[in-house]
Protein backbone atom coordinates (compact mmCIF):
# COMPACT_ATOMS: atom_id res chain seq x y z
CA UNK A 1 0.00 0.00 0.00
CA UNK A 2 3.41 2.27 0.53
CA UNK A 3 4.03 1.84 -2.43
CA UNK A 4 0.90 3.13 -4.27
CA UNK A 5 0.96 5.82 -2.02
CA UNK A 6 4.26 7.20 -2.70
CA UNK A 7 3.76 6.58 -6.38
CA UNK A 8 0.55 8.38 -6.51
CA UNK A 9 1.86 11.17 -5.13
CA UNK A 10 5.13 11.08 -7.21
CA UNK A 11 2.90 11.62 -9.95
CA UNK A 12 0.46 14.55 -8.31
CA UNK A 13 3.54 16.81 -7.85
CA UNK A 14 5.26 15.55 -11.40
CA UNK A 15 1.63 16.88 -12.97
CA UNK A 16 1.52 20.05 -10.57
CA UNK A 17 5.63 20.92 -11.91
CA UNK A 18 4.28 20.11 -15.51
CA UNK A 19 1.17 22.09 -14.94
CA UNK A 20 3.53 25.32 -13.68
CA UNK A 21 6.22 24.62 -16.38
CA UNK A 22 4.88 24.43 -19.27
CA UNK A 23 2.54 27.16 -19.43
CA UNK A 24 5.71 29.73 -18.31
CA UNK A 25 7.55 28.15 -21.64
CA UNK A 26 4.88 28.73 -24.00
CA UNK A 27 4.32 32.36 -22.74
CA UNK A 28 7.81 32.94 -23.11
CA UNK A 29 8.84 31.49 -26.71
CA UNK A 30 9.13 34.29 -28.97
CA UNK A 31 8.09 32.14 -31.85
CA UNK A 32 4.49 31.49 -30.81
CA UNK A 33 4.32 35.27 -30.98
CA UNK A 34 5.65 35.82 -34.27
CA UNK A 35 2.92 32.87 -34.95
CA UNK A 36 0.17 34.51 -33.49
CA UNK A 37 0.80 37.98 -34.98
CA UNK A 38 0.82 35.97 -38.43
CA UNK A 39 -2.21 34.32 -37.84
CA UNK A 40 -4.07 37.34 -36.92
CA UNK A 41 -2.42 39.86 -39.91
CA UNK A 42 -3.84 36.65 -42.35
CA UNK A 43 -7.48 36.82 -40.55
CA UNK A 44 -7.34 40.79 -41.28
CA UNK A 45 -6.15 40.14 -44.75
CA UNK A 46 -8.97 37.17 -45.49
CA UNK A 47 -11.67 39.93 -43.51
CA UNK A 48 -10.50 42.73 -45.72
CA UNK A 49 -10.42 40.99 -49.35
CA UNK A 50 -12.83 42.22 -52.12
CA UNK A 51 -16.19 40.84 -52.14
CA UNK A 52 -16.34 41.90 -55.52
CA UNK A 53 -13.63 39.09 -57.14
CA UNK A 54 -15.75 36.40 -55.84
CA UNK A 55 -19.09 36.77 -58.07
CA UNK A 56 -18.26 33.97 -60.47
CA UNK A 57 -19.66 30.65 -60.34
CA UNK A 58 -19.56 27.89 -62.96
CA UNK A 59 -21.03 24.49 -62.62
CA UNK A 60 -22.01 21.18 -64.04
CA UNK A 61 -25.66 19.67 -64.40
CA UNK A 62 -28.05 17.48 -65.06
CA UNK A 63 -31.36 18.00 -66.59
CA UNK A 64 -34.21 16.26 -67.73
CA UNK A 65 -34.77 18.95 -69.97
CA UNK A 66 -35.18 17.78 -73.66
CA UNK A 67 -34.75 14.30 -72.64
CA UNK A 68 -37.00 11.69 -74.36
CA UNK A 69 -34.92 8.50 -74.76
CA UNK A 70 -31.87 9.90 -73.26
CA UNK A 71 -33.41 10.73 -69.85
CA UNK A 72 -31.27 12.74 -69.07
CA UNK A 73 -28.85 15.58 -70.35
CA UNK A 74 -26.09 17.61 -69.16
CA UNK A 75 -25.34 20.71 -69.07
CA UNK A 76 -22.93 23.43 -67.52
CA UNK A 77 -23.89 26.77 -66.06
CA UNK A 78 -22.05 30.22 -65.17
CA UNK A 79 -23.35 32.34 -62.51
CA UNK A 80 -22.24 36.28 -62.04
CA UNK A 81 -23.33 37.81 -59.28
CA UNK A 82 -23.44 41.39 -60.03
CA UNK A 83 -21.43 43.65 -57.82
CA UNK A 84 -23.60 47.04 -56.31
CA UNK A 85 -26.92 44.64 -56.15
CA UNK A 86 -25.80 41.60 -53.80
CA UNK A 87 -29.07 39.86 -54.34
CA UNK A 88 -28.87 39.79 -58.40
CA UNK A 89 -27.27 37.40 -60.76
CA UNK A 90 -26.94 36.65 -64.61
CA UNK A 91 -26.67 33.40 -65.50
CA UNK A 92 -25.79 31.69 -68.71
CA UNK A 93 -26.69 28.09 -69.29
CA UNK A 94 -25.60 25.22 -72.11
CA UNK A 95 -27.60 22.10 -72.35
CA UNK A 96 -26.20 19.31 -74.67
CA UNK A 97 -29.51 17.49 -75.98
CA UNK A 98 -28.06 14.01 -76.78
CA UNK A 99 -31.50 12.87 -78.54
CA UNK A 100 -31.27 15.66 -81.34
CA UNK A 101 -27.92 15.64 -81.11
CA UNK A 102 -28.30 19.27 -80.64
CA UNK A 103 -27.73 22.31 -77.93
CA UNK A 104 -29.84 24.51 -76.17
CA UNK A 105 -28.72 27.77 -74.09
CA UNK A 106 -30.48 30.11 -72.33
CA UNK A 107 -29.38 33.55 -70.69
CA UNK A 108 -31.11 35.18 -67.54
CA UNK A 109 -31.44 36.90 -64.32
CA UNK A 110 -32.48 35.77 -61.17
CA UNK A 111 -33.24 36.99 -57.17
CA UNK A 112 -31.15 35.18 -54.50
CA UNK A 113 -32.08 37.15 -51.59
CA UNK A 114 -30.65 34.88 -49.22
CA UNK A 115 -27.34 34.45 -50.20
CA UNK A 116 -24.43 32.98 -48.67
CA UNK A 117 -26.59 31.00 -46.28
CA UNK A 118 -26.74 27.32 -46.28
CA UNK A 119 -29.78 26.85 -47.86
CA UNK A 120 -30.22 29.30 -50.33
CA UNK A 121 -33.64 29.82 -52.69
CA UNK A 122 -33.41 31.97 -55.84
CA UNK A 123 -35.67 32.49 -58.16
CA UNK A 124 -35.49 34.07 -61.96
CA UNK A 125 -36.26 33.87 -65.68
CA UNK A 126 -34.40 33.96 -69.49
CA UNK A 127 -34.74 33.62 -72.80
CA UNK A 128 -33.73 30.74 -75.17
CA UNK A 129 -30.98 31.57 -77.29
CA UNK A 130 -30.59 28.00 -79.31
CA UNK A 131 -33.98 27.45 -81.16
CA UNK A 132 -35.10 24.85 -79.06
CA UNK A 133 -37.61 26.90 -76.70
CA UNK A 134 -38.97 30.47 -75.89
CA UNK A 135 -37.84 31.30 -72.37
CA UNK A 136 -37.49 29.69 -69.18
CA UNK A 137 -38.82 30.65 -65.90
CA UNK A 138 -37.21 28.56 -62.64
CA UNK A 139 -36.42 28.51 -58.93
CA UNK A 140 -34.48 26.40 -56.77
CA UNK A 141 -31.99 26.16 -53.92
CA UNK A 142 -27.91 26.01 -53.52
CA UNK A 143 -27.08 24.02 -50.47
CA UNK A 144 -23.43 25.19 -49.17
CA UNK A 145 -22.73 27.27 -52.32
CA UNK A 146 -21.43 24.25 -54.31
CA UNK A 147 -24.92 22.04 -55.09
CA UNK A 148 -27.87 23.23 -56.62
CA UNK A 149 -31.39 21.76 -56.98
CA UNK A 150 -33.47 23.73 -59.36
CA UNK A 151 -37.05 23.35 -61.05
CA UNK A 152 -37.69 25.11 -64.73
CA UNK A 153 -40.49 25.84 -66.67
CA UNK A 154 -39.64 25.99 -70.56
CA UNK A 155 -41.98 27.44 -72.80
CA UNK A 156 -41.62 24.98 -75.89
CA UNK A 157 -43.74 24.69 -79.49
CA UNK A 158 -44.47 21.69 -78.54
CA UNK A 159 -47.52 21.95 -76.47
CA UNK A 160 -48.09 18.19 -76.03
CA UNK A 161 -45.16 17.87 -73.78
CA UNK A 162 -44.55 18.05 -70.47
CA UNK A 163 -42.72 21.86 -69.90
CA UNK A 164 -41.56 21.33 -66.08
CA UNK A 165 -38.09 20.09 -65.79
CA UNK A 166 -35.82 19.35 -62.86
CA UNK A 167 -31.98 19.86 -62.69
CA UNK A 168 -29.42 19.38 -60.28
CA UNK A 169 -25.80 20.26 -59.89
CA UNK A 170 -22.58 20.98 -58.53
CA UNK A 171 -20.55 24.82 -59.13
CA UNK A 172 -17.22 26.08 -57.60
CA UNK A 173 -16.86 29.81 -56.87
CA UNK A 174 -14.64 32.26 -58.19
Amino acid sequence: MRTNAKALVAAVVGLMLLLIIVPQAVAEDPELDDRMRLIEASEQLAAERDPDLLGLKAGLMATNFGAEEAQINPGARLVYYVPQVDVLRLQGEAIYIRDDLSASGFLGAAVEPLRGSILSPYAGAGIEVGGYANYQVFGGVEVWDNFFLEAKYVSEDDADQNNIYLAVGFQLEF
